[in-house]
């Protein structure tokens, strides 16, 4: 009796422990995957740019664009979940992948100085500068990605 529940269960373990294997993917498709990640990192960053630049000149209040940074740090998070569940396909695309890793955590920091600035707290020189040069981050390695991803 206990043979006859062993079996089916280890089959369903042995099914759902397949995603975990490592990937055959190719390298155009890993690259796809992650610039489709740092895509939307990229769009957190320029929301959070344009937020800023509203509350800056006093055409948003603080709530809105607290709101709007919120929603920008849940996507930050979508993207730094899909970038680490990424099996790569080889050591270059493992190196993409912490490339990508990084410069989404420098994203993730810089929107959550930005947000702490729409709620009284930090410098907005710097607030910009760190938005700035991870936009730049980002779209640099989003356009690499997408040439390896043949795109």
């Amino acid at each position: 009796m206990l043979r006859t529940r062993v079996v089916p269960a280890l089959a369903a373990l042995a099914l759902v422990s397949g995603c975990a294997v490592g990937s055959s993917a190719t390298p155009g498709s890993d690259a796809g995957t992650l610039g489709d990640a740092v895509a939307e990192a990229t769009s957190a960053v320029q929301t959070t740019r344009v937020a800023a630049r509203l509350l800056r000149t006093d055409r948003a209040p603080a709530t809105v664009v607290d709101t709007t940074m919120d929603d920008s740090v849940h996507v930050l998070s979508d993207a730094t979940f899909a970038i680490t569940t990424l099996v790569p396909g080889g050591a270059r695309a493992a190196a993409w992948r912490d490339e990508a890793l990084d410069a989404v955590d420098e994203a993730s920091g810089a929107v959550a100085r930005a947000r702490d600035w729409a709620n009284g707290v930090g410098d907005p020189a710097t607030v910009r500068a760190d938005l700035d040069a991870s936009a730049q981050r980002l779209d640099d390695l989003g356009t690499r990605l997408d040439a390896a991803a043949g795109r």
